[in-house]
């Protein structure tokens, strides 16, 4: 019997206004480490995509489990990360 490896995968795009808020995003939400390497990659970037900046997290797990719980993780992170940027971002004077 043969076990065939099924790679499972998710991209997250999320559209900010500016760079700088696109750039702290990101930067926030890519300096942690999955806590299962050898079964989840996560890449996170930021982009241009006309007149927005757009937040890219791509995960590619072997286990559905396993991506799930990464994709959860970065959405609880993201929205700690947009109230931050809202709270200290362009407009509010800092």
């Amino acid at each position: 019997m043969t076990t065939r490896c099924v790679r499972a995968r998710r991209r997250v795009r999320v559209e900010f206004t500016s760079e700088r808020e696109a750039r702290a995003v990101a930067g926030a939400l890519g300096v942690d480490r999955e806590l299962r390497p050898d079964v989840v990659r996560k890449t996170v970037t930021y982009e241009r995509d006309g007149e927005r900046w757009v937040v890219v997290g791509a995960f590619e797990a072997s286990e559905l489990r396993a991506l799930r719980s990464a994709v959860s993780g970065f959405y609880d992170l993201l929205v700690v990360s947009v109230r931050t940027v809202g709270a200290f971002g362009e407009g509010s004077g800092q």
